[in-house]
This record gives C-alpha cells, structure tokens and sequence, in this order.
C-alpha cells in the first residue's frame, strides 16, 4: 500500500515538473522530483527539506570528465525542470542533487539521464546509500518504472483488461448417508428331547413247586 501511495505521489509531481517544462523553447529539459527521507519521523515539512537544494545536470566533455552544464532549483513539491541549450540525445549526461552550499549530497549515486518524449529527458534516479544532513535527507524519488515513464509519452499505453472465464457451476451431489442395519435379536429355540423309556430285561419264570418225594 505504502509503495502505490508513493507512486501516486511521484506521478503527481513529475507532471507537475512536465507541465513546468513545457514552458519556453529549448533544445532539451530535464525533469524529475525528489523527495524526503525521514520528513515524517522528524515532523517536519517537505518544502522546508527542499529548500536551497538544487539540481545539477552533469554532461562528459571531451577530455572525459563530467562538468555543468546547468542547474536548477527544486520546487516546494520536490519536482524541478532543468533547461538546456544543448540537445542532450546521445551525450553522457547525468543529474545530481546539491545542498544548499552547491555540494553533491552525500550518500547519493549520480541519476542518469533517460529520453522521455522529444527533447523532454527524466532523471532515473540512482541508489541512495543513506541519508545526509547536509541536504536534509531528500533524495530523487525512486523507482520510476517503465510504465510509470508511458504514462507521459505522447501516445497513451492501453491498460489491459483480462477477459473473465466463465466458468460452469459445480454440480452439487449429495453424500448419501450411511445408515446401518439395526440387527435382529432372535431367541435360540430349545430342541426337545423326550426321556428315554428304560429297557427291561425278560421276566424271570415262575418258579415250579415240587413237594418233597416220599421216602
């Protein structure tokens, strides 16, 4: 969220430092923005921060070494625009941020320089290795993206807007529940078995009476 709020802030102020470039016929402008570091923790205002700080645009010479070739104040919002007399396609040119005394700020790497549109050029702004008091922790705000450097060319980048797929409804199947079988209780039947009827034996025979014999 904290990084598309800056970028909503960058945008603001690079259009603000085109529309100031658009002002006058040179052969090249410089825009660009700046922004400070730890305004916020310190409570103190950007405008303040801003104030007599100042952008250099640097070009290589013939013998190799970069020397100015113009300089410019920031706005109270942090953008700036530096004219130039010379057209800068082609040429090694960097910008650079300077404090109030017209000393690079410290910490900072110097911004190269990239064409915009026409004779308009944005300064890309290069790694800042730390804050510095000297130039009230500003620095040229970063990152500037591709689409972010579009959005100010003469023909407009067509946003892309993805087709939705139509997607068929699931259908729903419900999971059948599971009832299990209540078993049934059936008492064991007792077998019958009925008393074994005893087996007698023969009948003993009637003894026979003799009487005694006669003697």
């Amino acid at each position: 969220m904290a990084g598309r709020v800056l970028l909503g802030v960058c945008a603001a102020l690079m259009a603000i430092a085109v529309a100031s470039a658009a002002e006058g016929q040179v052969a090249s402008v410089v825009v660009g923005l700046a922004r400070c570091a730890d305004c916020t923790r310190k409570n103190m205002k950007a405008e303040t921060a801003f104030k007599g700080l100042q952008v250099a645009i640097k070009c290589k010479d013939t013998n190799g070494e970069y020397e100015t070739k113009a300089v410019s104040e920031l706005q109270s919002s942090g953008a700036f625009s530096v004219p130039l007399a010379a057209d800068l396609h082609g040429a090694d040119c960097h910008a650079q941020l300077h404090s109030a005394a017209n000393a690079p700020c410290p910490g900072q790497e110097p911004s190269r320089i990239a064409p915009m549109s026409g004779g308009t050029f944005v300064a890309i702004p290069g790694k800042t290795h730390y804050p510095s008091a000297e130039c009230a922790s500003a620095f040229l705000c970063a990152p500037i993206k591709k689409h972010f450097l579009d959005h100010f060319h003469k023909k407009p980048v067509p946003e892309y807007h993805p087709v939705p797929e139509h997607k068929p409804a699931p259908v729903y199947h419900p999971t059948p529940e599971y009832h299990p079988p209540t078993p049934e209780y059936h008492p064991p039947t007792p077998e019958y078995h009925p008393p074994t009827t005893p087996v007698y034996g023969q009948p003993k025979p009637t003894p026979i009476y003799h009487p005694p014999a006669e003697h």
